[in-house]
């Protein structure tokens, strides 16, 4: 474990209230074929997708690769790794981290090489943020049904930069299924929730009856956030 990685990391004040359902591991799992989640030890499977680090390793080249097999001692080997960052955490502390883990377990006559690439730090929104309550509202009109509050993360670093050079958080929100598979070779995306998602985001962004002359939150609609950032890089 690289043991400075968890060190920072603010706890959660809050919980969201989202698909307490899937809590059971072979329930969240069993469409793509598992039961038992990896991770941390002593997590549920959604406290740990919702609000804690990860470390993934994407992809693992070294030795003879093609057809059959053949008798040959690797002389070298390459991984590209990543790491979710949650709310604390500091991206180049914890690439240090990782390189100073790598290089304390390396055999002698062995030396590695690391190549970055970015890394931005998380922002997390507390849950009673009137923006949160808004695109929830919102989303209940263009739904016809109460929202699910969720914790998510993602690659995305401008969200990052807006928080640190404008000072403004970010509130993204998006309108998908479970099934849509993306990021994958057969992603799609239904038409009833583009049409549906559209009927939500009018509703949260624009005036109700109720408010009188309360400004247009439109025009304020980069205020609240994503929970988590990516730092990722090569050895």
């Amino acid at each position: 474990m690289v043991s400075t990685r968890t060190s920072s990391i603010r706890p959660a004040t809050s919980e969201p209230n989202g698909k307490r359902s899937t809590s059971v591991p072979s329930a969240f799992l069993g469409s793509v074929g598992l039961s038992v989640p990896a991770g941390e030890r002593g997590r549920g499977v959604l406290e740990q997708i919702w609000s804690r680090p990860t470390a993934e390793v994407n992809g693992v080249i070294g030795g003879y690769t093609g057809a059959g097999f053949k008798t040959v001692i690797a002389s070298r080997a390459s991984a590209k790794v990543s790491f979710r960052l949650v709310a604390g955490q500091d991206p180049d502390k914890v690439s240090a981290a990782f390189r100073e883990f790598v290089r304390g377990r390396l055999p002698p006559d062995c030396r590695v090489t690391f190549i970055g690439h970015a890394g931005n730090p998380a922002i997390s929104l507390p849950l009673d943020s009137g923006y949160i309550a808004r695109a929830a509202a919102g989303t209940r009109r263009g739904m016809g049904r109460p929202a699910a509050v969720i914790g998510s993360g993602g690659s995305i670093p401008v969200v990052g930069d807006f928080k640190k050079i404008l000072g403004m958080g970010s509130l993204m929100v998006g309108y998908g299924l479970d099934d849509d598979r993306v990021h994958s070779p057969n992603e799609k995306y239904d038409l009833t929730s583009f049409h549906k998602g559209i009927r939500s985001w009018r509703a949260s962004s624009a005036p109700w009856p109720d408010e009188g002359n309360s400004e247009n939150v439109n025009s304020e609609m980069v205020n609240s956030e994503v929970t988590g950032e990516t730092s990722k890089g090569a050895c």
